[in-house]
């Protein structure tokens, strides 16, 4: 294939030939790409294109390859014999279909009718744009050496998809086994996912990389994935692996994800009318219309159409019964009667209340129903149910063990700060504070502080020393030669011979004189005003190193402030829940005793009622049996209920949390922002300055 003198992408155009090679050193390639990225990409479509480095790269180091990939370059040489970070890319991209060399380009890079630009910001025509989430979870293998790891992740691909140097996790002590679980990386919107690459890096508290991985966008799949590192060779790097969990979906813009939701689910977004009147639409098509009963019909009706067996319908129809072997059909059933409220019955309990007892109360101290404390109680089908017409009995008490659903405590109640023992009060940071830990801990930080501010001082007085020793040694000497050179002309002056040693030049008027030691007087107040701007720009630098010091520390010690306070936190909200989680299995024994004590002073009524021994000892199974299947009802629903509460306190301690980082991250952002404008309004100063003339 010959390769000719490019002559610009419209005579290429113009002449149409696709045989024809063009060779371009990276320079002018990348000026292409800048000014005519469209016509470098059509180009491209039709002809091949071969991108070399340029001849000052004497270190044989590589440029970027993947902003000529995005053109479609077809030929993009490198230096192979450096291994740096343009070669992995390319080992990495190439290492995939087989490690033949060859790859397919995407569609619209490759069909006349289609126009692609590289810098695009928006999804092309064709392309679905895609999101990728990545949590690191551990490593294994790592390395042998005692060192901190942490792990990295970059994207390369169109300018709009490349990330570099923003996602990176904490660094953990464990080269062997090394756990993160942090929160996953989300890489929101990838437009071009056929160019876009993930690359994986493993380094070392240091910054040493120990291993690396790079793989295709089009590769990556979701689920649980063992990611074995490579080497800078891109060789297998033993048995080092990381393990990660991966979600990739499409992009879908924030206004229309409830539309892309209902899509994937419909029944969850529809209303229970709606799916109500659908499954009744899809009955319609199981059973014939004949053979669909309206419960709303009159029951004479109902007959006359023939005797139906009621079905565990939810729509209210029912299917016509259908004949036994016999030939006979099953009568009709009765129609039920309205719903009973529901009653447990127990006899003579006046002074029986549906109140928990409180911590430290005994059942025996109920007398009038109390505020709620925590607790719900409601009934349960499960129990031994009477009607209210069956319990209608003057020698029968009926105690009414239901609570509404309406009266169900909200969140604020369940959550109420009145349960004995507990203190429920905000876990504040002013309260944290307040602690003796957290007193010791945060003199220990002072004490870091004042030591580095001393240190600056120290510093600083030693330099302004020495800016005043070179000043006065540089007014000493100039005053010494001022002195000198008026002395020598004065010898001159009544003729005397100028010594070998002498450096001054002597002159035969004084005019001559005046003239020189004028500017001898301007050549030293310069030299003076020079080193005053010196020592000046010397200072400022000085103090700005200082600023620095003092940001990294500050954020170190805010770092440290923000794990000591949530550490602490976490303690207290752990003895929190501990005696919330106490006072719940409290409810459970005050649950049980109360239902004791109701059996035992209901027993102790009927021993004075009823004289037969048989008779009473069946009394005594039945009052066993029903409150057996009402404490057994009781715990479950304040099992279920105490559960609903713990998550709530749960979610809270999570919040508390959350606001305590947010706060971390707003103090360390104001500290970064007045820290800039400190160092800023100190560059300013050095360039008002300006430079030292010579």
């Amino acid at each position: 294939m010959p390769a000719l003198k490019f002559r610009g992408f419209e005579a290429a155009a113009e002449k149409g030939v696709s045989y024809e090679m063009s060779s371009f050193v990276e320079t002018t390639a990348l000026n292409h790409l800048k000014e005519k990225p469209v016509k470098f990409v059509s180009y491209n479509k039709r002809q091949l294109s071969r991108i070399y480095p340029k001849g000052a790269r004497v270190a044989s180091d590589n440029y970027q390859p993947q902003m000529f990939w995005n053109t479609g370059c077809q030929m993009v040489a490198l230096n192979y014999q450096t291994l740096d970070l343009p070669m992995q890319l390319n080992i990495g991209k190439f290492e995939f279909n087989n490690k033949s060399g060859y790859l397919l380009k995407p569609d619209f890079m490759t069909k006349p009718a289609a126009t692609f630009n590289p810098f695009v910001e928006t999804s092309v025509e064709g392309v679905v744009a895609a999101e990728l989430k990545v949590s690191i979870i551990s490593g294994q293998f790592l390395t042998e050496r005692k060192c901190g790891l942490k792990v990295e992740l970059e994207m390369y691909g169109v300018a709009k998809d490349s990330v570099r140097r923003k996602f990176q996790t904490k660094t953990i002590t464990n080269s062997i086994n090394p756990h993160w679980n942090e929160e996953p990386f989300v890489f929101s919107k990838i437009v071009i996912p056929d160019l876009a690459m993930m690359r994986f890096i493993v380094n070392d508290d240091a910054g040493k990389m120990i291993g690396q991985r790079i793989i295709p966008m089009e590769c990556i799949q979701s689920g649980y994935r063992y990611i074995s590192l490579r080497n800078e060779f891109n060789q297998p790097y033993g048995m080092a692996s990381i393990f990660v969990q991966i979600e990739v979906r499409d992009f879908i813009p924030s206004e229309m994800a409830d539309f892309a939701n209902a899509l994937v689910d419909p029944i969850a977004h529809m209303s229970k009318d709606e799916v109500m009147s659908m499954r009744s639409d899809a009955l319609k098509t199981l059973v014939d219309d004949d053979d669909l009963v309206d419960d709303n019909k009159p029951k004479a009706e109902a007959e006359k159409s023939g005797p139906a067996t009621q079905t565990n319908n939810r729509h209210k129809r029912r299917v016509k019964g259908r004949a036994a072997p016999d030939g006979s059909t099953a009568p009709p059933p009765p129609k039920p009667e309205p719903t009973q409220q529901a009653a447990i019955v127990l006899n003579n309990l006046d002074s029986f209340t549906n109140t928990m007892p409180k911590v430290g109360q005994t059942p025996q101290d109920l007398i009038k129903k109390e505020q709620f404390v925590g607790g719900l109680y409601v009934g349960d089908d499960r129990a031994n149910l009477v009607t209210d017409d069956k319990a209608n009995n003057k020698s029968r008490i009926t105690t009414q063990w239901d609570v509404k659903a309406e009266d169900i405590p909200d969140v604020e109640e369940r959550l109420q700060p009145t349960i004995a023992g507990i203190d429920w009060s905000e876990i504040t940071e002013e309260a944290v504070k307040k602690t003796k830990a957290w007193i010791k801990f945060y003199t220990k930080q002072e004490k870091r502080e004042a030591d580095l501010l001393k240190k600056h001082a120290k510093e600083k007085a030693n330099m302004e020393k020495s800016h005043q020793a070179a000043m006065d040694k540089l007014l000493k000497d100039n005053g010494c030669q001022r002195q000198n050179q008026i002395k020598q002309q004065e010898k001159s002056r009544k003729g005397k011979k100028k010594s070998k040693d002498a450096e001054q030049t002597t002159f035969d008027s004084q005019e001559e004189f005046d003239k020189y030691m004028k500017k001898f007087d301007e050549k030293q107040a310069k030299e003076v005003k020079n080193i005053e701007n010196l020592h000046k720009i010397q200072s400022l630098k000085f103090e700005k190193i200082h600023k620095n010091e003092v940001l990294e520390l500050k954020k170190k010690l805010i770092k440290e402030n923000h794990d000591e306070y949530k550490k602490q936190k976490n303690e207290i909200q752990a003895t929190q829940l501990a005696s919330f989680e106490a006072h719940q299995l409290n409810e459970q024994n005050d649950v049980k005793l109360g239902i004791e004590k109701i059996k035992v002073d209901s027993m102790a009524k009927y021993s004075l009622e009823i004289k037969d021994k048989s008779e009473l000892e069946a009394k005594r199974k039945e009052v066993d049996e029903k409150a057996d299947k009402k404490l057994d009802g009781d715990i479950v629903k304040l099992k279920r209920n105490q559960e609903i509460r713990r998550e709530q306190v749960v979610a809270e301690h999570k919040e508390q949390i959350k606001l305590a980082d947010q706060s971390y991250f707003k103090r360390l952002k104001a500290l970064d922002e007045d820290t800039q404008a400190e160092i800023e309004r100190l560059e300013n100063e050095i360039q008002e300055i300006g430079y030292i003339e010579s």
